[in-house]
């Protein structure tokens, strides 16, 4: 008799194997964090970033990022404010 799909899932996930479904999850969705929209991070910028609102929205636009987690919105915004002009 073959195996089914779902007998495989679980014991790949006991083997410390991750799944096609979790392989295809942002690792922010894996971690269980929460995820913010950008315009949402903007909000909150001064308190969470320490920069104004326009400068979070074009570091996350510029990674490419529409919602993301605060760690990793807070990498972008670091990246963004850190890079060289010219």
């Amino acid at each position: 008799m073959a195996s089914t799909g779902t007998a495989a899932s679980s014991a790949e996930k006991k083997n410390g194997k991750n799944t096609a479904a979790d392989a295809k999850a942002p690792p922010s969705v894996r971690k269980n964090e929460s995820v913010y929209k950008a315009e949402e991070l903007a909000a909150g910028a001064e308190d969470t970033f320490g920069t104004t609102p326009e400068c979070v929205l074009a570091a996350l636009r510029q990674a490419g990022i529409t919602e993301c987690t605060k760690e990793e919105a807070a990498k972008a915004v670091k990246a963004f404010r850190e890079r060289k002009v010219g």
